[in-house]
């Protein structure tokens, strides 16, 4: 494995925003995620449920609201915008673009050590 500036062991909240963030720097890092397949909250949301936390608290649109894996862009990617703006609902495959689109993030893969 090459040489990197940081390593994040699995895919929550704060290391998909370092991972994402990272890719407009000169930092180098990689992010390990055990789960086979990325999901947000499995298992957890109800069907009529909403999120309680506004959308643009998403990964990256605080620090960098032009962040291609905000979930503004998310959404215009996907032609969702004007049907977001006028509800709120969870963001589970927002967060699934953002962790497909990101090289640096390998699903699937179980860390036994990790030493420097």
């Amino acid at each position: 494995m090459e040489r990197v500036d940081f390593i994040a062991i699995g895919c929550g909240p704060y290391n998909l925003g370092l991972m994402a963030l990272s890719e407009s720097t000169r930092l180098t890092g990689v992010c390990f995620e055990e789960r086979a397949d990325f999901n947000w909250h499995e298992g957890m949301l109800l069907e009529a449920a909403t999120m309680q936390t506004h959308y643009l608290y998403d990964l990256v649109t605080l620090a960098d609201p032009t962040s291609l894996h905000s979930y503004v862009n998310y959404l215009k990617q996907n032609g969702r915008l004007q049907t977001c703006l006028n509800r709120s609902r969870a963001a589970n495959s927002g967060k699934r673009f953002s962790v497909c689109r990101m090289s640096t993030i390998s699903i699937d893969c179980h860390i036994r050590n990790v030493s420097t």
